[in-house]
């Protein structure tokens, strides 16, 4: 979520801010100020709306701000989690893709004219282990 500088009377055109409280991830509470910002009439702090992590500082001090534009970005836990889950997600469907992958051979290898049985994952497995199955004895049966 975006922290904007607020407007806080029809002739504000700017603020500057005037000192960072808090650091990029640094934990925050919902009111509790992130920085401290000047107007043409007061010095003011601003405050966090919910409660989150300061992703990122977007506006240094001492830089004239216009109004509305994006100071800081603060990252609250619904988001946090929106990302956790979206990286999970992505990560299974990496696995998902690894696994379907052809092993090095079309065909399954073979010892002696027999056929080596392996689960599609074992195969996958140890294509990528470069591991030869020819040379791997089962456990179990067949």
């Amino acid at each position: 979520m975006q922290i904007i500088l607020p407007k806080l009377g029809l002739t504000m055109t700017h603020g500057t801010i005037t000192e960072w409280l808090k650091q990029p991830g640094a934990a925050v509470r919902a009111g509790e100020p992130l920085c401290t910002y000047e107007t043409e009439k007061a010095t003011l702090e601003l405050e966090a709306p919910e409660d989150g992590l300061l992703a990122e500082i977007l506006v240094p001090t001492g830089a004239p701000t216009p109004v509305g534009t994006a100071v800081c970005v603060l990252e609250t836990a619904a988001e946090s989690k929106t990302k956790n889950e979206k990286r999970k997600t992505q990560g299974a469907t990496r696995d998902a893709d690894d696994l379907q992958q052809p092993a090095a051979a079309d065909h399954p290898p073979s010892v002696a004219g027999q056929l080596v049985h392996a689960t599609p994952k074992a195969r996958a497995m140890a294509a990528t282990m470069g591991v030869d199955l020819r040379q791997v004895s089962g456990q179990g049966p067949g």
